[in-house]
């Protein structure tokens, strides 16, 4: 037998798997297909979203090489002490200096096989702005060297040294001074806690790029406690509602604006991907710091969108390097394979990547390696191959380059769990995802499912599972988490009575209520419409509904539109006959759901479609989802693709039976275990204390009791 058949990338619009893998069914249907000229089985929408982009960036590489050079444009080389001095750090920085009609400066990045400390400096411009421009900057340097007499807090450690050991033929070692502010960076996730107001925080008497910088990443690194919060703003302000004002003010005002640099440029993007809530506000500040966005900068955008998922903003990045002529470093590339829920499409992007020849940078190499490691390991373990087998594909993909300690961590964890035999089974799941749910962390519960689930493949779930994390995604408030669930719940008969009654009385209630807390009763109004539904359509409406149904459409019954039912549910009506009639179809409309466990079973597997709601419901919480009418609420909600049983089987075994269609047909390269997520595990009902012990009390009836 051919253990390792490889399956490499095809193509973007392949449906080929790309691990070592035995030659398994699935992988020869996908195969034939493909040598038969056939067109690929059906692919998820989001699937095809990565892959336009992932040729969206293939692209964006040619096209930055293409770029035009500048009309006038002179090369000087400054030490890495006075790029220190000049812009705060050593890292890639773009800014313009206001001579005659204006110069650029842009440091260039550290090259890869550089010798000495010495970095280039590109000037753009006219030539005697470029002339200008060159003379202002040895002036700052200088004067930076010698400020008032003293020394600079700034100069690397051990120069002195390094010095006296070249003048004596001393072997120096090869290290390089790690260049910083005395702050810590955000980027690193520490902040200062210095209890200081940020709009008293101490402002340079004369502004320079330098000074500029260093203030921008002082104030958005402020941080503190509550407590110390509330004592510094009596009148109730935020802290972080003072930085964002005083970031607006400083990159708008004309006095100011004009010491805007690459950096400073960073610490505000990084600040405001840590509150989403003030993306508006940065997205608003483009137009000023546009012309300065550096690879650097793109880099940090684009893995703020990976890590919330946002792939409509990720592509919009991807289209604005390509219209600003940014060459990519290959960082980019890491950002996207984190957009990736599926660790299968992860494995093929990589892939691909080797074969188009995009792998040469190191760095870029192992931090991808890194994030395929676990499944590609694990899955090459089960199929009876042993490490040293590993060890060999890997170097014959990729080289020796690949071996790092970020990526041998994974490896050990896999193995010590292969040697123990350590399985995680849907119990000790339940039990992680219900300590987060009884701490009330309702998001933190959602992201260990998710997180579990793609690290154990094959893990399967049962009604506590299904209720813990309904429980969870309706306290987070995430309308499609919680539709998919509902659904799936439905189509294995696996609905609690506690779910069934939170969601009937959400998808009663249409009254606007007394002033309070409005987030929490628009949520109430809105989610039941859209969490239920599944394949209902206005034509399935028995005549007992006429009246309510020829009722004069409202404007947000016509946003929904006509032919949808719960059109008939998002207004209120009068008490009467039209009350009446909203509170039978309610009824009918979850009695109809619960009778889908006969009618339909699910296209793709729970965890995919987790995935997906996981990722729609991030986007949606940056506020745009409590601000949208219901109509559209209900209307955007995430689908849940279904097929029609062909066979009615019988109640009884239809509750406990396995739903038999794999994924193996519907995405591409999911092995055959994961066609075990689709339906849950048999039902092992636990006793009333375990159940106590696990999840504790939950918002309604006994968890697993059928309504």
């Amino acid at each position: 037998m051919d253990v390792y058949k490889e399956v490499d990338a095809i193509g973007a619009n392949s449906s080929g798997v790309v691990r070592q893998v035995r030659a398994e069914q699935w992988w020869r249907k996908q195969l034939e297909r493909e040598l038969s000229g056939k067109p690929p089985l059906k692919q998820n929408k989001l699937y095809v979203e990565w892959m336009d982009i992932m040729n969206e960036i293939m692209a964006l590489r040619r096209d930055a090489e293409n770029k035009p050079a500048p009309a006038y444009a002179k090369t000087i080389y400054l030490s890495e002490t006075d790029v220190v001095a000049l812009a705060g750090d050593e890292r890639e920085n773009v800014w313009d200096i206001r001579v005659l009609s204006g110069c650029r400066v842009h440091i260039l990045p550290r090259e890869r096989d550089s010798v000495d400390f010495k970095r280039k400096v590109v000037l753009t411009g006219s030539p005697e702005a470029v002339r200008l421009a060159e003379k202002e900057i040895r002036a700052d340097i200088q004067t930076a060297h010698t400020p008032e007499g003293g020394v600079p807090d700034w100069l690397p450690p051990f120069v002195t040294a390094h010095d006296w050991k070249r003048r004596h033929n001393i072997d120096v070692p090869q290290l390089r001074s790690v260049w910083t502010h005395n702050l810590p960076l955000i980027a690193k996730g520490r902040r200062s806690r210095n209890p200081i107001r940020a709009d008293i925080f101490r402002r340079p008497k004369k502004w320079t790029i330098k000074k500029f910088g260093d203030y921008l990443e002082s104030i958005t690194n402020l941080s503190f406690s509550s407590p110390v919060h509330s004592l510094l703003y009596p009148d109730g302000r935020l802290n972080r509602d003072v930085i964002i004002d005083i970031i607006r003010e400083l990159f708008t005002n004309p006095h100011t604006k004009q010491f805007l640099s690459t950096r400073a440029v960073n610490s505000v993007i990084f600040y405001c991907y840590r509150y989403p809530q003030y993306l508006p506000v940065l997205l608003s500040l483009f137009p000023n710091f546009e012309h300065l966005m550096t690879t650097r900068t793109f880099n940090a955008l684009l893995a703020g969108c990976s890590k919330n998922c946002d792939l409509d903003r990720f592509r919009y990045l991807i289209s604005l390097m390509k219209r600003c002529g940014v060459k990519p470093n290959g960082l980019e590339w890491v950002a996207f394979v984190d957009t990736i829920l599926s660790s299968n499409v992860r494995q093929k992007v990589v892939a691909r990547l080797r074969k188009e020849g995009l792998l040469d940078d190191e760095r870029v190499l192992r931090r991808l390696i890194y994030r395929i490691i676990p499944d590609a390991f694990a899955s090459h373990l089960d199929s009876g191959q042993s490490v040293k087998d590993y060890f060999a594909v890997m170097d014959k993909r990729y080289g020796q380059g690949w071996i790092c300690t970020d990526s041998i961590k994974p490896m050990l964890g896999v193995t010590i769990c292969k040697q123990r035999e350590i399985k995680l089974d849907v119990q000790c799941m339940n039990y992680g995802v219900a300590v987060h749910r009884n701490r009330k962390q309702y998001s933190e519960a959602i992201a260990v499912y998710l997180d579990l689930v793609n690290h154990f493949l094959g893990l399967t779930v049962n009604n506590e599972t299904v209720r813990i994390l309904f429980s969870a995604a309706w306290e987070a408030r995430y309308y499609n988490t919680c539709r998919v669930i509902w659904t799936y719940a439905c189509l294995w008969g696996l609905v609690s009575s506690s779910m069934k009654h939170m969601v009937f009385d959400s998808l009663l209630r249409n009254t606007v209520t007394p002033p309070g807390n409005e987030s929490e009763a628009n949520w109430f109004r809105k989610a039941g419409k859209a969490i239920v539904g599944i394949k209902i359509d206005m034509s399935d409406l028995e005549a007992r509904f006429d009246t309510i149904k020829n009722a004069p459409p409202t404007p947000d019954q016509e946003l929904l539109g006509t032919d949808n039912v719960m059109s008939l549910l998002i207004e209120y009506q009068p008490a009467g006959e039209l009350r009446s009639q909203q509170r039978q179809l309610a009824h009918w409309i979850i009695k109809k759901d619960f009778e889908a466990v006969w009618r339909y079973q699910p296209q793709l597997p729970f965890s995919h479609m987790m995935w997906e709601a996981h990722a729609l419901d991030m986007g949606w919480a940056r506020g745009h989802a409590e601000n949208m009418p219901i109509a559209e609420v209900v209307k955007n909600a995430i689908k849940i693709p279904v097929d029609e049983k062909v066979v009615q089987r019988d109640r009884e075994k239809d509750d406990l039976s396995p739903r038999s269609r794999g994924i193996g047909e519907s995405e591409v390269g999911d092995e055959p275990k994961k066609q075990q997520e689709q339906q849950p595990q048999e039902l092992e009902r636990e006793s009333k204390q375990q159940t106590a012990n696990i999840t504790g009390p939950g918002p309604g009836a006994e968890p697993g009791t059928k309504p």
